[in-house]
């Protein structure tokens, strides 16, 4: 693996992740892998047609296991328990496209065994209408957190974290201190397997969907599911939306919010001023810019968003009452990772020389108008992060998910600092 192993380029890596956060939130490839001692497997990217070399190692304490690759970043390297192993798989972009996508990919093995025990095992619950959702809850005590991914994530995107700066997952280390809950929004992500993508475990829904019907879902998976509040919201990226629109359509099941890197009708607002706004649409989820036309094919009921809609219904919403709040920005520039790209005459047409710097400028107004929705709101700038700050520094987003709830259970409005 060593002559394999240094083909790797991690900044090359670094940066397709960076682009990534902004341009697309779904991605799949097919991968192969397969257990055993020191087996080696070939197979093809469906992005590509380089070939790549995996290698699964089982640890001897059998509480772990190894993947090694040149396909993956930080030194081809990941690793995690057997029953929550997530793969952060980034691919770099053809001559005609943009640079990367990240697949999630989650091996389930033998610790369902010990959840079930625990009685906290996902599950997939009925929530009428001829539907169910599945939701994964562990933990004890009140509040209760939900975690709330953002566009195409499943629950699994709680329960992973960046090799490169080893820390126990956000899902698990709250679990530690009160409930915690997790769940899969209708065709979000889960993981990928050879020649057959692994969708959502909840049913599919018509898509586009928007920020109302995700919050119409979550009120009837906690409900029908026993989940009883109060909530701690903590949401990511699109995410964030859902976590402010369920607070205000439901103010009394809602004590306290974490927003990790949340959208904004802000943002969109910058984004319209400066005419960027056409721009950033196409490039999400089947848009023109974005490269998700062999992933709907695989998958059809992908998740895809409405966001003209979710910000309309955002500003028509309630404002949030008074509760403790803690927002985390990244502070990683997209112009810088675009750069590269430019320079190297690799930025797809119909993609402005200067959309990295509009979409940094627009992304900060939209976590200053965030950092005002409440009073004595937190605002924690300073992440060393891109976008995914939940799998970068999950260390900070448990702090801050402690803060919250500490506030809470002590009647505070305002997370105390650490």
């Amino acid at each position: 693996m060593a002559e394999t192993q240094s083909k790797l380029h991690p900044a090359s890596w670094r940066l397709s992740a960076m682009i990534s956060q902004y341009f697309t939130r779904a991605a799949f490839c097919r991968f192969c892998a397969t257990h055993g001692n020191g087996k080696m497997v070939e197979c093809s990217t469906s992005m590509q047609s380089t070939i790549h070399a995996y290698e699964v190692r089982p640890r001897k304490d059998r509480r772990c296991v190894d993947l090694v690759s040149d396909a993956l970043p930080f030194g081809g390297l990941w690793y995690d328990r057997p029953f929550n192993f997530v793969i952060k798989i980034s691919i770099w972009f053809g001559a005609r496209v943009f640079l990367l996508l990240v697949s999630f990919v989650s091996l389930i093995h033998t610790g369902a065994a010990d959840a079930v025990a625990n009685g906290d095992s996902g599950q997939l619950v009925d929530i009428g209408g001829g539907r169910k959702v599945y939701l994964q809850c562990r933990g004890s005590g009140s509040p209760t957190v939900l975690l709330i991914s953002g566009e195409a994530g499943a629950a699994t995107a709680w329960t992973m974290a960046d090799p490169a700066k080893p820390a126990p997952t956000v899902f698990n280390e709250v679990m530690k201190f009160t409930r915690v809950c997790a769940y899969d929004r209708p065709g979000t992500l889960v993981d990928v397997a050879p020649d057959k993508t692994k969708p959502s475990r909840s049913d599919p829904v018509p898509q586009p969907t928007t920020s109302q019907d995700a919050v119409q879902d979550l009120h009837a998976l906690l409900h029908a599911a026993g989940e009883r509040g109060p909530y701690v919201l903590v949401g990511h990226s699109f995410g964030g939306l859902v976590a402010r629109l369920y607070a205000s359509a439901y103010p009394k099941e809602v004590t306290g919010m974490v927003l990790v890197d949340p959208a904004s009708e802000a943002f969109q607002a910058a984004l319209v001023r400066l005419k960027a706004y056409d721009t950033w649409k196409a490039t999400r989820t089947g848009g023109r810019l974005s490269l998700t036309g062999d992933q709907l094919a695989q998958y059809p009921e992908l998740e895809r968003l409405d966001y003209d809609w979710s910000f309309a219904q955002l500003r028509a919403a309630s404002p949030l009452r008074t509760m403790p709040l803690v927002l985390l920005s990244s502070d990683h520039s997209i112009q810088k990772a675009l750069d590269p790209l430019i320079a190297a005459g690799k930025l797809p047409r119909g993609i402005p020389t200067d959309f990295g710097s509009t979409v940094d400028k627009a992304w900060k107004e939209g976590q200053d108008h965030d950092a005002k929705l409440v009073p004595n709101a937190r605002h924690i700038m300073k992440t060393d992060s891109s976008h995914n700050i939940q799998l970068e520094q999950p260390r900070m987003v448990v702090d801050a998910i402690r803060q919250v709830v500490e506030a809470v259970r002590d009647g505070s409005r305002q997370p105390q600092l650490y």
